[in-house]
């Protein structure tokens, strides 16, 4: 979601990447991340649900209810791809 709000949609929806807007995108390091939210970040790797992605990541950036709600609706209108189940 964060990473459609610096690219260029192209025909078809889809993203083009461009390395020096990706840099601007920050993530905490791994080292910083305490162990529990590791572990939750791991165990929702391996689903296609969105919302159980969603919720330790919002947690993770220490999202505000109202801030989880403003980036969900930004993510719907820039998801791109099949199959992405809700």
């Amino acid at each position: 979601m964060t990473v459609a709000t610096y690219c260029t949609r192209m025909a078809g929806g889809f993203l083009r990447f461009q390395a020096q807007y990706l840099r601007r995108i920050r993530i905490p390091h791994w080292r910083n991340v305490n162990g529990l939210m590791r572990e939750r970040l791991i165990a929702v790797s391996s689903t296609r649900l969105q919302d159980e992605i969603d919720m330790p990541v919002f947690e993770l950036y220490e999202l505000d209810v109202a801030e989880a709600r403003r980036t969900r609706e930004i993510a719907d209108t820039a998801r791109v791809g099949k199959g992405l189940a809700r």
